[in-house]
């Protein structure tokens, strides 16, 4: 017999369209990242980039023709943090933005003046001093700040999408 929740439904028939509004490209992505961690449509670092050049972040793939030694704003994704037992207290992060991934090197006395922010965000700017040997780049961070709040705006669709 038909159950009554689908007996309105003609099974030969196109599904009627609820009238839900399109989702923008951004919140497209923002909802790709939150369920798959991975999104074919694009990156949600693309959607804030206009705004962190502004403010001196620089794209992660900037730290290819960045001297050593010299200081680097940036900001991306956290895709790994690690604390091993051997490293003496040091953190290893690694940021991904839509043009690549930037190892962060955090120093125990980092660490304790930006804890919170080092262990929750999951969208994180740092500004550091770039460490080059060889093909091996790091920063190494002095100054941590917590961007998550703009994942949430950009899932709301709070912004504009750039695209």
């Amino acid at each position: 017999p038909a159950l009554p929740l689908f007996e309105h439904m003609d099974e030969t028939g196109p599904e009627t369209d609820p009238g839900l509004p399109a989702l923008t490209r951004a919140e497209d992505v923002a909802e790709d990242y939150t369920h798959l961690r991975l999104s074919l449509k694009g990156h949600p670092v693309h959607f804030f980039r206009h705004h962190l050049n502004e403010t001196g972040h620089r794209p992660i793939s900037a730290l290819q023709d960045t001297a050593d030694g010299r200081w680097i704003s940036l900001a991306g994704l956290v895709l790994v943090r690690q604390r091993p037992g051997s490293a003496s207290g040091v953190i290893f992060a690694t940021l991904e933005d839509e043009t690549g991934n930037a190892n962060i090197i955090v120093w125990p006395k980092t660490f304790e003046r930006f804890r919170k922010t080092v262990m929750r965000s999951k969208f994180l700017a740092v500004t550091g001093r770039v460490q080059k040997e060889g093909s091996v780049i790091h920063v190494i961070a002095q100054t941590l700040m917590d961007r998550t709040d703009w994942l949430n705006e950009l899932a709301c669709g709070h912004l504009i999408d750039t695209s």
